[in-house]
């Protein structure tokens, strides 16, 4: 008879924000995930509630971290800076290029990524890029953000 899969709850930690929209860990959250790259067992995810895109926002945007802000999508795609994209679709085709989505969360696992974008400068800074050609990042804007451990 095999043994019972022991679940674990979840651990959540609200994250601060500073005023330039930095996102700082506590201390000694960050030292941990410092501490132990590469050899995680829990599974990290950055949750951002409330997600208020730009205004008639339509299309994929990915979202980015630690970038400047002339960076297009295509130069962040294949790095440890790109957390993943939402896609924004209008709510019916006669609604045109609006984004009626009032309260968007978006969950990214940051397992893997967290650690390196840490030691980069001990905050993240998050942007949307358009996946468009040609254009550029703008600071994503969110109500609050927690990083959930499994």
């Amino acid at each position: 008879m095999a043994a019972p899969e022991v679940t674990r709850n979840p651990v959540v930690t609200e994250l601060t924000v500073d005023s330039g929209g930095a996102i700082r860990l506590p201390a000694a959250m960050t030292n941990t995930l410092l501490g132990s790259q590469g050899n995680r067992s829990k599974t990290t995810t950055l949750r951002l509630a409330r997600v208020m895109l730009p205004p008639g926002a339509t299309g994929i945007y990915r979202i980015v971290v630690n970038t400047p802000p002339a960076v297009a999508a295509a130069d962040v795609a294949p790095t440890a800076n790109d957390l993943g994209y939402v896609a924004i679709v209008p709510k019916t085709s006669k609604d045109g290029q609006t984004h009626r989505q009032p309260d968007l969360t978006v969950d990214l696992d940051v397992t893997g990524q967290l650690p390196k974008l840490l030691e980069q400068n001990g905050e993240l800074s998050l942007s949307v890029v358009p996946m468009t050609a040609n254009r550029n990042s703008t600071q994503l804007t969110y109500q609050s953000v927690y990083l959930i451990e499994r």
